[in-house]
């Protein structure tokens, strides 16, 4: 999928990229989602503001190694740092005189207390929010970018 046909959105909302791990959040952020919204701003004579947040890559960032697998113990390990920091920063990208256009979530956020953490940042900031869920028919499409099955399963 390299454009987003038929997709609507609004201004200011917070999009929460749901999925077990591995299953292409990553790729469909940067590939697809980033750019199709950045495009759109452009043609309306906008400079984009679209916020990435991984929490993997703030893990990297964390431990100061931004070649660890996302599988590394270390990384697994700086979670909690990690996403303090996710919060943190997400609060303050969408506060004013920030107030990004879009801000992007790429974690699993597979559990209730993450979604809701996100929910009251952005009823904080007036922001919408949106799940963009990773859900196949098909469970060997989970596997389709590779990585840990024990990890993707459990998910």
């Amino acid at each position: 999928m390299d454009t987003l046909k038929d997709f609507k959105t609004q201004l200011h909302t917070i999009f929460i990229l749901i999925g077990p791990s591995n299953c292409g959040k990553s790729h469909f952020a940067t590939k697809t989602l980033i750019p199709s919204l950045s495009n759109i701003l452009k043609q309306n004579n906008i400079v984009p503001n679209v916020q990435y947040i991984s929490s993997d890559e703030i893990r990297r960032q964390l431990n100061g190694n931004l070649t660890l697998d996302k599988y590394d113990s270390i990384m697994l390990e700086s979670s909690s740092q990690a996403f303090a920091t996710l919060y943190n920063y997400l609060d303050s990208v969408t506060q004013f005189p920030i107030n990004c256009h879009f801000a992007v979530l790429d974690t699993t956020g597979l559990t209730k207390e993450f979604r809701d953490r996100v929910i009251s940042i952005s009823k904080k900031n007036n922001y919408n929010v949106e799940a963009i869920i990773f859900n196949y028919n098909d469970h060997k499409s989970y596997y389709a970018y590779g990585g840990d099955s024990r990890v993707i399963e459990s998910h």
